[in-house]
């Protein structure tokens, strides 16, 4: 069994490392020169050639369930 979470009443640590934590991060996680635009769509027919598969996918699969494979 998983214990429960307790809150823990401990304070957070004053210090150089919350603030190296804090720089780390900014230095490995901002980008500044990632673009602000959303990335391309994709093609209508693709989308639906997808779906297609899946419904084939799905269909073959269920049937092998069933046994009339």
């Amino acid at each position: 069994m998983i214990a429960p979470c307790q809150p823990t009443t401990e304070t957070p640590p004053r210090g150089t490392m919350p603030s190296a934590r804090r720089l780390v991060a900014a230095v490995l996680f901002e980008r500044p020169g990632a673009p602000d635009h959303d990335p391309p769509g994709v093609a209508a027919w693709r989308a639906w050639l997808f779906v297609g598969w899946v419904v084939v996918v799905a269909i073959c699969y269920g049937a092998g369930l069933l046994g009339m494979f």
